[in-house]
Protein backbone atom coordinates (compact mmCIF):
# COMPACT_ATOMS: atom_id res chain seq x y z
CA UNK A 1 0.00 0.00 0.00
CA UNK A 2 2.67 2.51 0.87
CA UNK A 3 4.42 1.89 -2.43
CA UNK A 4 1.34 2.31 -3.89
CA UNK A 5 1.29 6.16 -2.47
CA UNK A 6 4.85 6.95 -3.27
CA UNK A 7 4.18 5.79 -6.67
CA UNK A 8 1.01 8.22 -7.27
CA UNK A 9 3.13 10.91 -5.81
CA UNK A 10 5.58 10.65 -8.23
CA UNK A 11 2.82 10.20 -11.29
CA UNK A 12 1.54 13.46 -9.85
CA UNK A 13 4.51 15.30 -9.72
CA UNK A 14 6.92 14.00 -12.79
CA UNK A 15 4.58 15.07 -15.33
CA UNK A 16 6.77 18.10 -16.35
CA UNK A 17 9.81 19.96 -15.28
CA UNK A 18 11.32 23.79 -15.61
CA UNK A 19 14.04 26.28 -15.04
CA UNK A 20 16.95 24.17 -15.14
CA UNK A 21 19.90 25.83 -17.07
CA UNK A 22 20.26 23.86 -20.48
CA UNK A 23 23.79 21.50 -20.38
CA UNK A 24 26.13 20.94 -23.01
CA UNK A 25 26.38 16.99 -23.96
CA UNK A 26 28.74 14.96 -22.68
CA UNK A 27 32.10 15.59 -24.08
CA UNK A 28 35.56 15.80 -24.55
CA UNK A 29 37.70 19.06 -22.54
CA UNK A 30 39.59 19.90 -25.46
CA UNK A 31 39.79 18.20 -29.27
CA UNK A 32 42.77 16.88 -28.98
CA UNK A 33 43.47 14.34 -31.74
CA UNK A 34 46.68 12.25 -32.97
CA UNK A 35 48.19 13.98 -35.29
CA UNK A 36 49.42 12.31 -38.27
CA UNK A 37 52.69 13.16 -40.32
CA UNK A 38 52.43 14.81 -43.87
CA UNK A 39 54.03 11.66 -45.75
CA UNK A 40 51.12 9.48 -44.70
CA UNK A 41 48.83 12.44 -45.14
CA UNK A 42 49.92 12.98 -48.83
CA UNK A 43 49.51 8.81 -49.30
CA UNK A 44 45.47 8.65 -48.14
CA UNK A 45 45.05 11.94 -50.78
CA UNK A 46 45.90 9.62 -53.12
CA UNK A 47 47.28 12.15 -55.19
CA UNK A 48 48.67 9.73 -57.69
CA UNK A 49 45.94 10.52 -59.87
CA UNK A 50 46.28 14.41 -60.23
CA UNK A 51 49.17 14.92 -62.38
CA UNK A 52 51.31 17.62 -62.17
CA UNK A 53 52.78 19.85 -65.21
CA UNK A 54 56.70 19.95 -65.21
CA UNK A 55 58.43 22.83 -67.47
CA UNK A 56 62.13 23.06 -67.49
CA UNK A 57 63.91 26.15 -69.78
CA UNK A 58 67.56 24.88 -69.78
CA UNK A 59 70.36 27.61 -71.40
CA UNK A 60 71.55 26.22 -74.32
CA UNK A 61 74.30 28.85 -75.09
CA UNK A 62 78.19 27.76 -75.39
CA UNK A 63 79.38 28.85 -72.02
CA UNK A 64 77.25 25.62 -70.75
CA UNK A 65 79.32 23.72 -73.22
CA UNK A 66 82.53 25.52 -72.46
CA UNK A 67 82.46 25.11 -68.62
CA UNK A 68 81.33 21.48 -68.81
CA UNK A 69 78.17 22.28 -66.97
CA UNK A 70 75.51 21.32 -70.23
CA UNK A 71 76.63 17.70 -70.02
CA UNK A 72 76.13 17.63 -66.55
CA UNK A 73 72.73 19.04 -66.50
CA UNK A 74 71.38 16.95 -68.91
CA UNK A 75 72.95 13.75 -66.67
CA UNK A 76 71.04 14.93 -63.77
CA UNK A 77 67.47 15.77 -65.94
CA UNK A 78 67.94 11.95 -66.77
CA UNK A 79 67.41 11.15 -63.05
CA UNK A 80 64.83 13.91 -62.48
CA UNK A 81 62.55 12.98 -65.51
CA UNK A 82 63.03 9.06 -64.10
CA UNK A 83 61.30 10.63 -60.86
CA UNK A 84 58.18 12.04 -62.05
CA UNK A 85 54.87 10.28 -62.32
CA UNK A 86 54.15 8.55 -66.18
CA UNK A 87 51.16 10.24 -66.39
CA UNK A 88 52.66 13.81 -65.44
CA UNK A 89 53.04 16.41 -68.26
CA UNK A 90 56.70 17.30 -69.32
CA UNK A 91 57.20 20.38 -71.02
CA UNK A 92 61.53 21.24 -72.18
CA UNK A 93 62.51 24.08 -73.65
CA UNK A 94 65.70 25.44 -74.64
CA UNK A 95 67.05 29.06 -75.04
CA UNK A 96 70.32 30.58 -76.52
CA UNK A 97 69.01 33.94 -78.61
CA UNK A 98 65.70 32.42 -78.86
CA UNK A 99 63.84 29.80 -77.17
CA UNK A 100 62.80 26.52 -78.53
CA UNK A 101 60.01 23.38 -76.94
CA UNK A 102 61.66 20.39 -77.26
CA UNK A 103 59.23 18.36 -75.75
CA UNK A 104 55.59 18.37 -74.30
CA UNK A 105 53.84 15.85 -73.57
CA UNK A 106 53.44 12.93 -70.95
CA UNK A 107 56.45 11.56 -69.21
CA UNK A 108 55.11 7.73 -70.43
CA UNK A 109 56.78 4.81 -68.72
CA UNK A 110 60.07 5.60 -70.32
CA UNK A 111 61.37 9.20 -69.55
CA UNK A 112 64.26 8.25 -71.95
CA UNK A 113 62.31 9.41 -75.24
CA UNK A 114 62.29 13.32 -73.33
CA UNK A 115 65.52 13.63 -72.56
CA UNK A 116 67.11 12.39 -75.93
CA UNK A 117 65.13 15.42 -77.21
CA UNK A 118 68.00 18.05 -75.84
CA UNK A 119 70.48 19.28 -78.22
CA UNK A 120 73.84 16.84 -78.17
CA UNK A 121 75.80 19.62 -77.52
CA UNK A 122 75.20 23.37 -76.03
CA UNK A 123 76.78 26.03 -78.75
CA UNK A 124 74.06 28.98 -78.76
CA UNK A 125 75.69 32.32 -79.28
CA UNK A 126 72.87 34.06 -76.98
CA UNK A 127 71.39 34.00 -73.81
CA UNK A 128 67.83 35.57 -73.80
CA UNK A 129 66.58 34.72 -70.57
CA UNK A 130 63.15 36.40 -70.52
CA UNK A 131 62.07 34.62 -73.97
CA UNK A 132 62.59 31.29 -72.40
CA UNK A 133 60.83 32.33 -69.25
CA UNK A 134 58.31 33.80 -71.75
CA UNK A 135 58.21 30.35 -73.74
CA UNK A 136 57.82 28.36 -70.25
CA UNK A 137 54.72 30.54 -69.36
CA UNK A 138 52.94 29.50 -72.04
CA UNK A 139 53.03 25.81 -71.47
CA UNK A 140 51.79 26.15 -68.09
CA UNK A 141 49.18 28.24 -69.82
CA UNK A 142 48.55 25.32 -72.62
CA UNK A 143 45.08 24.31 -72.73
CA UNK A 144 44.14 21.26 -70.75
CA UNK A 145 46.81 22.31 -67.93
CA UNK A 146 46.74 21.28 -64.44
CA UNK A 147 45.85 22.68 -61.48
CA UNK A 148 49.84 21.98 -60.33
CA UNK A 149 53.13 22.75 -61.72
CA UNK A 150 56.44 23.85 -61.40
CA UNK A 151 59.28 25.79 -63.76
CA UNK A 152 62.48 25.65 -63.26
CA UNK A 153 65.05 27.57 -64.80
CA UNK A 154 68.49 26.34 -65.35
CA UNK A 155 71.28 29.08 -66.40
CA UNK A 156 75.13 29.92 -66.44
CA UNK A 157 74.92 33.62 -67.67
CA UNK A 158 73.01 36.94 -67.81
CA UNK A 159 70.92 38.70 -70.97
CA UNK A 160 72.72 38.91 -73.54
CA UNK A 161 69.35 39.28 -75.79
CA UNK A 162 69.83 42.41 -78.05
CA UNK A 163 67.10 43.43 -80.39
CA UNK A 164 65.11 41.53 -77.45
CA UNK A 165 61.89 42.33 -76.09
CA UNK A 166 63.22 41.09 -73.02
CA UNK A 167 66.65 42.80 -73.26
CA UNK A 168 67.01 44.57 -70.26
CA UNK A 169 65.02 43.52 -67.13
CA UNK A 170 63.50 46.79 -66.96
CA UNK A 171 61.72 46.54 -70.40
CA UNK A 172 57.59 46.77 -70.38
CA UNK A 173 57.46 43.04 -71.50
CA UNK A 174 58.88 41.79 -68.29
CA UNK A 175 55.86 43.34 -66.60
CA UNK A 176 53.26 41.61 -69.06
CA UNK A 177 54.97 38.42 -67.62
CA UNK A 178 54.47 39.23 -64.53
CA UNK A 179 50.79 40.06 -65.23
CA UNK A 180 50.08 36.55 -66.91
CA UNK A 181 51.86 34.76 -64.01
CA UNK A 182 49.40 36.41 -61.61
CA UNK A 183 46.86 35.30 -63.32
CA UNK A 184 47.93 31.78 -63.91
CA UNK A 185 48.65 31.38 -60.04
CA UNK A 186 45.42 33.55 -59.01
CA UNK A 187 43.92 29.95 -59.78
CA UNK A 188 46.70 27.62 -60.33
CA UNK A 189 49.42 26.24 -57.67
CA UNK A 190 52.83 26.71 -59.30
CA UNK A 191 56.32 26.07 -58.01
CA UNK A 192 58.87 28.21 -59.59
CA UNK A 193 63.03 27.37 -59.09
CA UNK A 194 65.67 29.35 -60.71
CA UNK A 195 69.05 27.26 -60.93
CA UNK A 196 72.86 29.36 -60.92
CA UNK A 197 75.58 27.52 -62.16
CA UNK A 198 77.64 30.35 -62.17
CA UNK A 199 78.57 33.32 -59.57
CA UNK A 200 77.12 35.70 -61.33
CA UNK A 201 73.78 35.32 -63.45
CA UNK A 202 70.45 36.55 -63.90
CA UNK A 203 69.01 33.43 -63.19
CA UNK A 204 67.40 35.58 -60.01
CA UNK A 205 64.94 36.96 -62.99
CA UNK A 206 62.32 34.56 -62.62
CA UNK A 207 61.57 36.07 -59.09
CA UNK A 208 60.25 38.80 -60.73
CA UNK A 209 57.72 37.10 -63.01
CA UNK A 210 57.18 33.96 -60.09
CA UNK A 211 57.18 35.74 -57.02
CA UNK A 212 57.61 33.09 -54.58
CA UNK A 213 60.72 31.54 -56.88
CA UNK A 214 63.38 29.61 -54.96
CA UNK A 215 66.72 30.91 -56.27
CA UNK A 216 69.59 28.80 -55.43
CA UNK A 217 73.19 29.15 -56.44
CA UNK A 218 74.37 25.78 -56.81
CA UNK A 219 77.67 24.37 -57.46
CA UNK A 220 77.53 21.64 -60.86
CA UNK A 221 78.32 18.49 -58.98
CA UNK A 222 74.55 19.58 -56.96
CA UNK A 223 72.63 20.21 -59.79
CA UNK A 224 71.13 16.48 -59.41
CA UNK A 225 70.18 16.42 -55.83
CA UNK A 226 68.71 20.35 -56.03
CA UNK A 227 66.58 18.31 -59.21
CA UNK A 228 65.16 15.89 -56.92
CA UNK A 229 63.93 18.64 -54.10
CA UNK A 230 61.58 19.88 -57.22
CA UNK A 231 60.05 16.58 -57.50
CA UNK A 232 59.72 16.58 -53.52
CA UNK A 233 58.38 20.23 -53.24
CA UNK A 234 55.89 19.81 -56.14
CA UNK A 235 54.15 16.68 -54.31
CA UNK A 236 53.84 19.19 -51.71
CA UNK A 237 52.47 21.60 -54.13
CA UNK A 238 50.14 19.16 -55.25
CA UNK A 239 48.88 18.10 -51.35
CA UNK A 240 48.55 21.96 -51.01
CA UNK A 241 46.08 21.99 -53.92
CA UNK A 242 44.14 19.15 -52.91
CA UNK A 243 43.44 20.53 -49.31
CA UNK A 244 42.84 24.38 -51.22
CA UNK A 245 39.47 23.52 -51.34
CA UNK A 246 38.87 22.01 -48.00
CA UNK A 247 40.19 25.43 -46.29
CA UNK A 248 36.78 26.69 -46.41
CA UNK A 249 34.95 23.46 -45.07
CA UNK A 250 33.62 22.76 -42.07
CA UNK A 251 30.52 20.43 -40.40
CA UNK A 252 27.20 21.50 -40.42
CA UNK A 253 24.43 20.53 -37.62
CA UNK A 254 20.46 20.50 -38.49
CA UNK A 255 17.58 18.66 -36.67
CA UNK A 256 17.08 15.25 -37.84
CA UNK A 257 13.16 16.47 -37.43
CA UNK A 258 10.78 18.99 -36.53
CA UNK A 259 11.64 20.67 -33.01
CA UNK A 260 8.83 23.96 -33.59
CA UNK A 261 6.60 21.60 -31.92
CA UNK A 262 8.40 19.29 -30.10
CA UNK A 263 5.89 16.81 -28.10
CA UNK A 264 7.42 16.48 -23.95
CA UNK A 265 4.20 14.61 -22.90
CA UNK A 266 6.69 13.24 -20.54
CA UNK A 267 8.67 15.84 -19.71
CA UNK A 268 11.15 14.21 -21.78
CA UNK A 269 11.86 13.61 -25.61
CA UNK A 270 14.69 12.05 -27.85
CA UNK A 271 15.33 13.47 -31.10
CA UNK A 272 18.40 13.09 -33.94
CA UNK A 273 20.53 15.87 -34.83
CA UNK A 274 22.68 15.35 -38.22
CA UNK A 275 26.56 15.92 -38.60
CA UNK A 276 27.39 16.59 -41.78
CA UNK A 277 30.69 17.22 -43.27
CA UNK A 278 31.57 19.60 -46.51
CA UNK A 279 35.24 18.50 -46.48
CA UNK A 280 36.10 16.50 -49.48
CA UNK A 281 39.14 15.03 -48.76
CA UNK A 282 39.96 15.92 -44.43
CA UNK A 283 38.86 13.40 -41.95
CA UNK A 284 36.69 15.07 -39.31
CA UNK A 285 36.44 14.89 -35.53
CA UNK A 286 34.17 16.72 -33.95
CA UNK A 287 34.45 17.26 -29.91
CA UNK A 288 32.83 19.64 -27.07
CA UNK A 289 29.43 19.34 -28.79
CA UNK A 290 26.46 20.62 -27.25
CA UNK A 291 23.07 22.36 -27.67
CA UNK A 292 22.31 25.63 -26.56
CA UNK A 293 18.42 26.63 -25.86
CA UNK A 294 17.62 29.74 -25.46
CA UNK A 295 13.79 31.31 -23.72
CA UNK A 296 13.55 28.25 -21.97
CA UNK A 297 15.69 26.08 -19.19
CA UNK A 298 16.77 22.39 -20.03
CA UNK A 299 18.61 19.30 -19.34
CA UNK A 300 20.58 18.19 -22.68
CA UNK A 301 22.09 14.84 -23.06
CA UNK A 302 23.68 11.97 -25.06
CA UNK A 303 25.75 12.13 -28.31
CA UNK A 304 28.42 10.03 -27.31
CA UNK A 305 31.54 11.71 -28.20
CA UNK A 306 33.67 12.13 -29.76
CA UNK A 307 31.93 12.36 -33.16
CA UNK A 308 34.26 11.14 -36.43
CA UNK A 309 33.06 12.27 -39.35
CA UNK A 310 34.93 11.01 -42.79
CA UNK A 311 35.24 13.17 -45.63
CA UNK A 312 31.74 14.11 -46.85
CA UNK A 313 29.62 11.71 -44.66
CA UNK A 314 26.78 13.02 -42.68
CA UNK A 315 25.97 11.26 -39.25
CA UNK A 316 22.68 11.05 -37.02
CA UNK A 317 23.26 11.35 -33.25
CA UNK A 318 20.42 11.36 -31.01
CA UNK A 319 19.79 13.73 -27.94
CA UNK A 320 17.84 13.63 -25.30
CA UNK A 321 15.61 16.58 -24.25
CA UNK A 322 14.04 16.96 -20.73
CA UNK A 323 12.55 19.91 -19.13
CA UNK A 324 11.69 20.05 -15.49
CA UNK A 325 8.29 20.01 -13.80
CA UNK A 326 6.43 23.18 -13.95
CA UNK A 327 4.32 21.28 -11.02
CA UNK A 328 2.52 22.85 -8.06
CA UNK A 329 -0.54 22.11 -6.76
CA UNK A 330 -2.96 22.59 -9.87
CA UNK A 331 -6.37 22.09 -10.07
CA UNK A 332 -6.28 19.37 -12.83
CA UNK A 333 -3.53 19.28 -15.74
CA UNK A 334 -3.27 21.19 -18.56
CA UNK A 335 -1.19 21.98 -21.19
CA UNK A 336 1.46 24.67 -21.25
CA UNK A 337 4.04 25.28 -24.48
CA UNK A 338 8.19 26.29 -24.28
CA UNK A 339 9.52 28.44 -26.63
CA UNK A 340 13.19 30.02 -27.13
CA UNK A 341 16.00 29.22 -30.23
CA UNK A 342 18.31 26.73 -30.26
CA UNK A 343 21.47 26.02 -32.05
CA UNK A 344 24.99 24.15 -31.53
CA UNK A 345 28.27 24.32 -30.93
CA UNK A 346 31.72 22.29 -30.93
CA UNK A 347 35.40 22.23 -32.13
CA UNK A 348 35.88 21.03 -35.39
CA UNK A 349 39.19 19.16 -35.15
CA UNK A 350 41.44 16.35 -37.77
CA UNK A 351 44.31 14.61 -37.42
CA UNK A 352 45.50 16.21 -40.65
CA UNK A 353 45.79 19.46 -39.08
CA UNK A 354 49.53 19.99 -38.23
CA UNK A 355 50.16 18.50 -41.64
CA UNK A 356 48.19 21.40 -43.29
CA UNK A 357 48.80 24.19 -41.57
CA UNK A 358 52.40 23.93 -40.42
CA UNK A 359 53.93 21.77 -43.28
CA UNK A 360 51.91 22.98 -46.20
CA UNK A 361 51.05 26.48 -44.93
CA UNK A 362 47.71 26.34 -46.01
CA UNK A 363 45.26 28.16 -43.11
CA UNK A 364 42.92 25.97 -41.85
CA UNK A 365 40.58 26.71 -39.35
CA UNK A 366 37.39 24.42 -39.85
CA UNK A 367 34.13 24.95 -37.71
CA UNK A 368 31.00 24.01 -36.55
CA UNK A 369 28.26 26.05 -38.48
CA UNK A 370 24.41 26.25 -37.03
CA UNK A 371 22.33 28.92 -37.92
CA UNK A 372 19.84 29.61 -34.93
CA UNK A 373 16.47 28.00 -35.12
CA UNK A 374 13.15 28.23 -33.64
CA UNK A 375 11.97 25.48 -30.82
CA UNK A 376 9.14 24.70 -29.10
CA UNK A 377 8.18 22.34 -26.53
CA UNK A 378 4.88 21.23 -25.71
CA UNK A 379 3.68 19.39 -22.15
CA UNK A 380 1.07 19.68 -19.29
CA UNK A 381 1.21 20.46 -16.08
CA UNK A 382 -0.64 20.82 -12.80
CA UNK A 383 -2.10 17.34 -11.01
CA UNK A 384 -5.09 15.88 -13.02
CA UNK A 385 -8.26 15.08 -11.02
CA UNK A 386 -7.91 11.42 -10.73
CA UNK A 387 -3.95 12.66 -8.75
CA UNK A 388 -5.65 14.29 -6.40
CA UNK A 389 -8.75 12.10 -5.50
CA UNK A 390 -6.31 9.09 -5.50
CA UNK A 391 -3.85 10.60 -2.61
CA UNK A 392 -5.59 11.49 0.05
CA UNK A 393 -8.03 7.99 -0.39
CA UNK A 394 -4.91 6.06 -0.64
CA UNK A 395 -3.65 7.46 2.51
CA UNK A 396 -7.13 6.70 4.42
CA UNK A 397 -6.70 3.09 3.07
CA UNK A 398 -3.11 2.80 3.92
CA UNK A 399 -4.38 4.16 7.86
CA UNK A 400 -6.98 1.57 7.82
CA UNK A 401 -4.34 -1.28 6.09
CA UNK A 402 -2.11 -0.16 9.43
CA UNK A 403 -4.60 -0.50 12.11
CA UNK A 404 -6.14 -3.69 11.13
CA UNK A 405 -2.02 -5.37 10.76
CA UNK A 406 -1.24 -3.51 14.25
CA UNK A 407 -4.60 -5.04 15.93
CA UNK A 408 -4.25 -8.42 14.01
CA UNK A 409 -0.52 -9.17 15.72
CA UNK A 410 -2.19 -8.05 19.24
CA UNK A 411 -2.36 -10.95 21.75
CA UNK A 412 -5.86 -11.73 23.28
CA UNK A 413 -6.56 -10.70 26.88
CA UNK A 414 -7.41 -13.43 29.73
CA UNK A 415 -8.02 -13.07 33.34
CA UNK A 416 -9.46 -10.00 35.57
CA UNK A 417 -9.62 -6.45 36.78
CA UNK A 418 -10.76 -5.61 40.47
CA UNK A 419 -11.00 -1.99 41.53
CA UNK A 420 -10.78 -0.72 44.56
CA UNK A 421 -11.73 2.81 46.06
CA UNK A 422 -9.76 3.76 49.54
CA UNK A 423 -9.52 0.03 49.83
CA UNK A 424 -12.52 -1.29 49.45
CA UNK A 425 -13.36 -3.52 46.46
CA UNK A 426 -15.92 -2.10 44.54
CA UNK A 427 -15.84 -4.31 41.12
CA UNK A 428 -14.35 -7.25 39.39
CA UNK A 429 -14.60 -7.76 35.98
CA UNK A 430 -13.38 -10.66 33.31
CA UNK A 431 -11.18 -9.40 30.56
CA UNK A 432 -11.57 -10.65 26.65
CA UNK A 433 -10.79 -9.23 23.22
CA UNK A 434 -7.89 -7.31 22.49
CA UNK A 435 -8.49 -4.42 24.09
CA UNK A 436 -11.42 -4.05 27.16
CA UNK A 437 -12.56 -0.23 28.15
CA UNK A 438 -13.42 0.59 32.02
CA UNK A 439 -15.35 3.18 33.55
CA UNK A 440 -18.52 2.93 33.27
CA UNK A 441 -21.35 0.73 34.01
CA UNK A 442 -20.58 -2.05 36.55
CA UNK A 443 -16.97 -1.46 35.32
CA UNK A 444 -17.13 2.14 37.06
CA UNK A 445 -16.60 2.67 40.59
CA UNK A 446 -19.50 5.17 41.66
CA UNK A 447 -18.51 8.75 42.35
CA UNK A 448 -15.57 8.68 40.91
CA UNK A 449 -14.79 10.08 36.79
CA UNK A 450 -12.04 6.68 36.36
CA UNK A 451 -11.81 5.82 33.04
CA UNK A 452 -9.36 3.18 30.80
CA UNK A 453 -8.26 0.40 28.71
CA UNK A 454 -6.63 -2.40 29.39
CA UNK A 455 -4.20 -4.24 26.58
CA UNK A 456 -2.44 -8.05 26.51
CA UNK A 457 1.73 -8.20 26.89
CA UNK A 458 3.53 -10.87 27.87
CA UNK A 459 6.68 -11.56 29.71
CA UNK A 460 9.04 -14.46 29.63
CA UNK A 461 8.35 -16.52 32.54
CA UNK A 462 12.24 -17.31 33.76
CA UNK A 463 10.82 -20.36 36.32
CA UNK A 464 7.72 -21.94 34.39
CA UNK A 465 9.32 -21.62 31.34
CA UNK A 466 7.43 -20.06 28.14
CA UNK A 467 5.40 -16.65 28.33
CA UNK A 468 3.63 -15.26 30.90
CA UNK A 469 0.40 -12.82 30.24
CA UNK A 470 -0.17 -9.66 31.64
CA UNK A 471 -1.98 -6.42 30.48
CA UNK A 472 -0.70 -2.90 29.92
CA UNK A 473 -3.08 -0.85 32.07
CA UNK A 474 -3.75 3.04 31.01
CA UNK A 475 -6.08 5.24 33.74
CA UNK A 476 -7.40 8.59 33.65
CA UNK A 477 -8.78 9.94 37.32
CA UNK A 478 -9.82 13.73 36.46
CA UNK A 479 -6.72 15.00 35.78
CA UNK A 480 -4.54 12.10 37.16
CA UNK A 481 -3.30 10.10 34.32
CA UNK A 482 -1.41 6.46 35.42
CA UNK A 483 -0.19 3.71 33.35
CA UNK A 484 1.72 0.43 34.11
CA UNK A 485 2.27 -3.17 32.94
CA UNK A 486 0.89 -5.83 35.35
CA UNK A 487 0.80 -9.18 35.63
CA UNK A 488 -0.90 -11.50 37.96
CA UNK A 489 -1.26 -10.19 41.48
CA UNK A 490 0.41 -6.34 40.30
CA UNK A 491 -1.87 -3.31 40.90
CA UNK A 492 -1.66 0.37 39.80
CA UNK A 493 -2.66 3.06 42.26
CA UNK A 494 -4.08 6.14 41.17
CA UNK A 495 -5.20 8.55 43.83
CA UNK A 496 -7.55 6.76 46.07
CA UNK A 497 -7.75 3.72 43.55
CA UNK A 498 -6.26 0.50 43.13
CA UNK A 499 -6.38 -1.30 40.18
CA UNK A 500 -5.37 -5.20 40.49
CA UNK A 501 -4.94 -7.88 37.51
CA UNK A 502 -5.35 -11.53 38.53
CA UNK A 503 -4.84 -14.19 35.58
CA UNK A 504 -6.28 -17.23 36.40
CA UNK A 505 -4.39 -19.02 33.23
CA UNK A 506 -1.49 -20.93 34.84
Amino acid sequence: MLCLVLRLLLVGLGVMCTVCPSMPLASAAACSVPQTRLPTVVEELQLDAVSIDYVVVVDTSGSMQESGLYPRVTGALRTFFAAMKPSDHLSILTFDTAPTLRYSDRVGPDPSTAIGQLPPVADGRGTDIGAGIAAGLAELERPGRGQVGAIVLVTDGQIQADGSPYATAESRAWNSLTDRANRLTANHHIASYAYALAPTTDAALLKKVFHDTVVVAIPPAQVEGYLNRVTEETVRHKATGALQRDAQAGVEATWGTDVAQLNLGDGEADFPVVLRSTFSRVPIVVCDFSIEIKGFDAHVSGAEQPIDLRPGESKEVHVHLSVDSMGGFGFGKRTETRSGTVAFTGTVGTPWSHAITEDLGVPFAPKLTSPPGPISVVGTTGWSWVTLVSIPLAALLLGIALWTARRLRMPKLTGALELMDEGRPVTEFALGGKVYAFGKGKHAIPGKNLVGNVRAVHRTDDYQGGLEHGVLVAAKLGTTRRSARLFSGDSLDIDSVTITYTNYRK
